[in-house]
């Protein structure tokens, strides 16, 4: 991170740093996944004993994804993203506080396992269909759709909507038409390719509704 960081105005760090932030992002998922796998094998009856401090830990990630969110995003402290969303998943991944109960009911369950799906659609869908819908829609009804806001680092922006609530409802739209679309690409694309890689390697099978039941478990009944 702090070489990227030294790198930011450089031309080779510009051509390559999409490739560089597959790698630390995919770098800082490793190492969450075995520091977890780490602690649950070798401490697992000390975490099983502190349900009150999990608690805490689970309010204190919630409170700082919010305001890592609100406040990073066009700051250059964005480079940390990969550590602060993997320290959270760390702290989520033990499922042993009341917010995680939470998010092992079934709708939350869905959109974890819808979540790749809705990683890979995101931006197309923003870009390269609510973006040029709403732009064709004011061109033909006179109407600005987007309203240019300062954001923190001091960049010009364009928001959806001319007031907040417009902004919000159309956010709902996105979010609501993002699932819909996610929940296709998986069932049509993800699900039957991770299904033919299960079958050339001889694993077991997993639907969509096993897929949900097997994240709320904590993989035990996969």
């Amino acid at each position: 991170m702090i070489g990227f960081m030294v790198l930011a105005p450089h031309p080779l760090w510009i051509r390559w740093k999409n490739l560089a932030k597959c790698v630390y992002g995919f770098g800082v998922g490793s190492l969450v996944y075995s520091s977890y796998l780490y602690l649950r094998e070798n401490h697992s009856v000390a975490l099983d004993q502190r349900r009150r401090i999990w608690t805490l830990m689970e309010l204190a990630a919630f409170s700082i994804v919010i305001a890592f969110v609100t406040a990073a995003a066009y700051l250059p402290i964005r480079v940390t993203a990969p550590l602060v969303f993997g320290a959270v998943v760390l702290v989520y991944a033990f499922d042993a506080g009341p917010i995680s109960r939470l998010l092992a009911a079934p709708l939350p369950a869905l959109l974890g396992v819808l979540s790749y799906s809705i990683y890979m659609v995101h931006p197309f869908l923003e870009y390269r269909i609510m973006k040029p819908f709403a732009l064709a829609i004011g061109k033909v009804t006179g109407w600005q759709v987007f309203t240019e806001v300062l954001s923190p680092a001091g960049k010009t922006v364009q928001m959806f909507g001319r007031t907040a609530w417009q902004g919000d409802l159309l956010s709902v739209l996105m979010l609501a038409l993002l699932v819909i679309i996610s929940w296709g690409t998986f069932r049509f694309i993800e699900d039957p390719a991770r299904r033919r890689v299960r079958a050339r390697f001889g694993l077991s099978q997993l639907s969509l509704s096993k897929a949900a039941d097997c994240h709320r478990s904590e993989g035990r009944r996969c």
